[in-house]
């Protein structure tokens, strides 16, 4: 276990090739999928949003509330080296910090080994 930064989380690689309507098959990081999410988020509906994708938007608005409960943890995979879980709580978190919410009103990020 350990805690990591905004700035790592923004650079580090998840397992996601894949995402919302960017069907590039590269591995995402966490900075690349916020930057889909916010070019998708105009067209994603409900009943387009196979992968339940919206919730970050309820992530978001818990955190910036300041109603999270504890750190947010994210699986880090120890033998790929990318991050499987996580990764819409991970997604809000950078959306918050880039809104203008100083990072010490938000929970710890924190990587948990698998």
């Amino acid at each position: 276990m350990q805690v990591i930064t905004y700035k790592a989380l923004a650079s580090h690689k998840t397992w996601i090739t894949d995402f919302i309507f960017d069907k590039s098959k590269n591995e995402k990081t966490f900075g690349e999928l916020k930057i889909i999410f916010e070019k998708c988020l105009g067209r994603l509906t409900p009943e387009n949003d196979k992968s339940n994708d919206l919730r970050i938007l309820k992530l978001q608005k818990k955190m910036a509330d300041g109603k999270w409960t504890g750190t947010i943890d994210l699986e880090l995979n120890k033998y790929s080296g990318l991050i499987e879980e996580g990764i819409h709580r991970g997604v809000a978190y950078l959306r918050c910090v880039e809104s203008g919410i100083n990072v010490d009103k938000l929970p710890n990020l924190r990587l948990l080994d698998r």
